[in-house]
C-alpha cells in the first residue's frame, strides 16, 4: 500500500507500521504454542470492505505459508464484525489469546511516523502491519487530514495464496496482466 500525505492532521494520526514477519519471528520465540493458531481460519466481515464476494464474511487465516513465503492479513476489526452472524463461530480463547499476542508485540515492535505534506509511505501490505493514532482536524481553519492510497502489484511479486484470492482478486489474472504489460516495455 502506498500513502501520499497532502494534508496532515491538525492532532494525531500517526503512522505506525510493524513487520509481521518480525511479529511472526517474535511469537514462534517466545509464544510458540500459539502460532499454530493463526495459521488457523479466522471468519472475517466484508461489511464496508471492498472484498470481491457479495456474502457478508469470508474465511482466512492469520499468517500463510506458501512456498516457503510468508504472508499475513490481519484486521481484527472485520475479524470482531464477523461475530456478529449467529452461524460464524464464535472465537476461542486460543484465538482471542494469539490476536491479544499480536497486538502486544506490535506495540513493542512498531515504528511510529508523523506523515508530513509531501510525505511517501511505500509498505508490503503482506508483510507488513499498519494503523494509526486517533486524530483531529482542524475543522475552524477548514482544513483536515487528507491521504491519497494507492496499491500496487508488480510482476517480481512472490504469487499470494490462492486463500487470499477474495482479497486481492485473483494473483493469477494479476500476474497474467502485469506480464503482458511488462512484454510491451
Amino acid at each position: 500500500v502506498t500513502l501520499l500525505c497532502l494534508c496532515k492532521a491538525a492532532r494525531g494520526g500517526v503512522s505506525r507500521i510493524v513487520s509481521a514477519t518480525a511479529i511472526y519471528n517474535a511469537m514462534l520465540e517466545r509464544r510458540p504454542d500459539l502460532v499454530e493458531v493463526l495459521f488457523s481460519v479466522f471468519y472475517r466481515s466484508t461489511i464496508g470492505d471492498e472484498v470481491g464476494t457479495d456474502a457478508p464474511y469470508y474465511m482466512l487465516p492469520v499468517f500463510t505459508m506458501q512456498g516457503g513465503a510468508f504472508t499475513s492479513d490481519l484486521s481484527r476489526t472485520y475479524i470482531q464484525q464477523a461475530q456478529a452472524f449467529p452461524e460464524v463461530p464464535r472465537l476461542t480463547n486460543r484465538q482471542i489469546e494469539a490476536l491479544d499476542t499480536i497486538n502486544t508485540l506490535a506495540e513493542e515492535l512498531c515504528f511510529e511516523q508523523i506523515l508530513e505534506p509531501g510525505d511517501l509511505q511505500m509498505l508490503n501490505n503482506h508483510v507488513t502491519y499498519h494503523s494509526r493514532t486517533e486524530y483531529r482536524d482542524n475543522t475552524a481553519a477548514g482544513y483536515g487530514r487528507f491521504l491519497l492510497r494507492l496499491w500496487l502489484t508488480t510482476s517480481g511479486s512472490s504469487r499470494l495464496p490462492k486463500n487470499q484470492a477474495t482479497l486481492w482478486s485473483s494473483d493469477e489474472l494479476t500476474q497474467s496482466k502485469l506480464s503482458e504489460i511488462s512484454a510491451d516495455f
